[in-house]
């Protein structure tokens, strides 16, 4: 059923957006939009095949910006969403690496790493989230 998460678009989009909001993050920040976008194209690509980059450049051509906005609007969602909440939730989220700093992960940082617990969260309880995510629908 996690196959059936990670291939659906809108399911997973959704999913991310969740996430992301219930670390603070202001759907208001255009930040919100490309981090969900960067995640998803994180998750759809292979490890050795992610550039940090090009994902900032294809996020950027498909809403006719710049690579550098893009990465100013994540940055910034980010900073926000950081010193807005409770810093044990990214303390959790980003294992021991952040617990001696005061500061948020780089942007490449904090998409992989959500990425990548979206994927172990999707591998252990993909039905879980496939149901819940299809009653909101309905």
């Amino acid at each position: 059923m996690s196959k059936l998460i990670l291939n659906n678009t809108d399911i997973l989009m959704q999913y991310i957006s969740e996430e992301l909001l219930n670390l603070g993050f202001t759907p208001k920040l255009k930040g919100f939009i490309y981090a969900s976008e960067a995640i998803y194209i994180y998750i759809n690509s292979s490890i050795a095949d992610y550039n940090f980059k090009d994902v900032l450049s294809s996020i950027a051509q498909k809403y006719s910006i710049t690579a550098k906005s893009v990465n100013s609007a994540i940055k910034t969602s980010i900073e926000s969403a950081w010193c807005g909440n409770e810093l044990n939730t990214y303390h959790e989220l980003f294992s021991c690496s952040y617990i001696k700093a005061d500061y948020p992960p780089t942007n490449s940082e904090f998409i992989a790493t959500m990425a990548e617990t979206i994927k172990l969260i999707l591998g252990t309880s993909g039905n879980e989230i496939y149901n819940r995510l299809n009653s909101k629908n309905c």
